[in-house]
């Protein structure tokens, strides 16, 4: 009977990791949940989305650095295409983030306000910055630079395609 229920037991953990492990059914630690609710309203890109959810899901309070001190534990997660600056407070919880992604496919009100304001010119580098604060709604902006031939501009646009 011990075996049986260990035995369960131990299928029951496995299948349960396998799971949360799952593409796209990734679970995220309860405590930092208001960041992914709040910053996956503002992105489009699987990339994005991916990076964020490493950085919700990741427990700081593991780390032997983390020591609960009152003031707030910076971490810095790259990937190939952005990174992202994280604080988390003496909890281990998301207090701020600063995120920054280059070259990632912009969202198509803001590719088509662009091309109406900016006929003939094109896209050549884009980045995003996207900035969460605990209890706050987070801000997004697009830095462009397009180019016409010879002819070069830099706009920065928030996520309403307004110049900012």
């Amino acid at each position: 009977m011990k075996t049986l229920l260990f035995s369960l037991a131990f299928l029951t953990a496995t299948v349960a990791g396998f799971a949360q492990n799952t593409p796209g059914n990734e679970v995220t630690s309860v405590m930092n949940l208001d960041y992914m609710n709040a910053v996956q309203q503002k992105s489009e890109s699987t990339s994005i989305g991916e990076l964020q959810q490493q950085v919700a899901s990741w427990d700081v309070r593991k780390q032997k650095e983390f020591d609960r001190r009152q003031d707030l534990f910076t971490v810095v997660f790259k990937s190939e295409n952005g990174n992202i600056e994280a604080t988390f407070d003496k909890n281990g919880e998301i207090y701020s983030t600063s995120e920054t992604y280059t070259n990632m496919v912009l969202p198509k009100k803001i590719h088509r306000k662009v091309m109406e304001q900016f006929p003939g010119w094109e896209v050549v580098k884009s980045k995003q910055i996207l900035t969460y604060k605990r209890s706050q709604e987070p801000e997004v902006c697009y830095s462009l630079k397009l180019t016409q031939g010879s002819k070069r501009k830099t706009i920065r646009l928030n996520e309403k395609s307004e110049k900012i």
